[in-house]
């Protein structure tokens, strides 16, 4: 599927289902596990069909993985501009992460990495690029609410926080125990929020914990 390639409705339509079920499947058994084959039979469709508006797996993968990324810009800027607060913002997008780790496959950064690097790439400019910009704006804004600690270096704790989330969830064995994505990442959410918060921000995360359902 090219980028340029202008598509019918009809097309457009296809590739939507196909991108949909494939990041179905992806998710639930893991990328190389997956076949054409595979993705064809639960499609109901023939190979030649998937062949007509997608050009390989490869191509499949990567555009699997953009319109996830698309898919949680979309999310995450509707959060920004939603939320009441910093502190509201910081466990809203925390919640979103987690919901999407309780349905990932352990293997898919190991596969992206290792298979398709190139995709994976796509990965890294997005947390270096526009995750670590979202959490940068979310450091000052907390900061001018009274809600994070004044004193904290906003550059440094950004970059951290992109490093250490990206760093915990590709390794899931530590010493011979095994953890959950999302326990890791739940873990290290409430170390980074409680690090930052300002007694005034901690009143408030005992107060959007329960709305959010997000046990910190």
């Amino acid at each position: 599927m090219s980028d340029e390639k202008m598509v019918t409705e009809e097309e457009q339509q296809l590739i939507d289902k196909i991108l949909e079920t494939a990041h179905k499947l992806f998710l639930s058994v893991g990328v190389r596990s997956i076949t054409m084959d595979d993705l064809a039979k639960e499609l109901g469709v023939s190979k030649k069909t998937i062949y007509q508006v997608i050009s390989n797996k490869a191509d499949l993968v990567k555009h699997c993985v953009q319109k996830e990324i698309e898919d949680k810009t979309v999310k995450m800027i509707g959060i920004t501009n939603n939320s009441t607060d910093a502190i509201e913002e910081m466990l809203l997008i925390g919640a979103m992460v987690i919901e999407s780790l309780n349905q990932f496959n352990a293997n898919i950064i190991m596969e992206l990495k290792k298979f398709y690097p190139k995709v994976w790439l796509l990965v890294e400019k997005h947390h270096s690029e526009f995750v670590l910009n979202n959490i940068k704006n979310n450091l000052l804004k907390g900061i001018n609410e009274g809600l994070y600690r004044p004193e904290i270096n906003v550059d440094i704790i950004s970059k951290l926080y992109i490093g250490a989330s990206q760093q915990l969830l590709e390794v899931s064995d530590y010493g011979g125990q095994t953890y959950n994505p999302s326990d890791i990442y739940l873990e290290f959410f409430s170390y980074h929020i409680r690090g930052i918060a300002s007694p005034r921000g901690v009143g408030k995360l005992a107060i959007y914990k329960n709305k959010i359902k997000f046990s910190i």
